[in-house]
């Protein structure tokens, strides 16, 4: 990067509020797995509040259309998570692997949907960033099955830095879109 780029106050607001929205997909994606392992009914409200502020944020951007999309894109990337879980905790280990596989189908639709929309968004990033979030998530899904939770919080450690990275990376994308002066990020 050249040293004297600089950013304003919308750009800045962008990428600290996409970077926020990740890091908290990490925290509540996290309280889920625990509560879904414990087999809590808090799962359920975990689960519920994941997507909705993506979908807030996308629309400022995008609209309706597409934020819905993105939405509905996200929640079932999101929703994975809990058959892998269920998997672990029956010892199935089928219904892991095509768990896993259709988390990964999901990583795959979600990262070309993002680059269709934006062409500061390049599809085999997006695959790069959400395979490495996967494979974050089955350590972690494991390690907290395995009740090994020193190493579950190292990986977690290395989900939140992922998160940051996922977060710049999409701020980058719409920052370096052509937007109307009055469009933003408000949240």
């Amino acid at each position: 990067m050249p040293d004297d780029v600089t950013f304003n106050f919308q750009q800045v607001s962008t990428i600290s509020a996409f970077q926020r929205l990740w890091t908290e997909l990490a925290m509540f994606m996290r309280a889920y797995i625990n509560t879904a392992i414990e087999e809590s009914p808090r799962a359920e409200i975990n689960a519920q509040r994941l997507s909705n502020d993506f979908r807030n944020a996308f629309f400022v951007f995008y609209g309706p259309e597409f934020a819905d999309h993105f939405n509905n894109l996200l929640t079932n990337f999101i929703a994975k998570s809990t058959n892998v879980i269920q998997g672990f905790l029956a010892n199935d280990q089928e219904l892991v692997n095509a768990s896993v596989r259709s988390w990964y189908y999901d990583a795959e639709a979600l990262a070309s949907f993002l680059a269709s929309i934006n062409t500061g968004w390049d599809q085999f990033q997006w695959r790069s960033l959400l395979t490495q979030y996967i494979q974050l998530k089955i350590q972690m899904i494991t390690s907290m099955v395995a009740g090994e939770y020193r190493r579950e919080m190292q990986i977690y450690d290395r989900v939140i830095d992922l998160m940051s990275t996922i977060g710049s990376y999409m701020a980058s994308g719409l920052i370096g879109q052509e937007w109307p002066a009055q469009q933003g990020i408000n949240m």
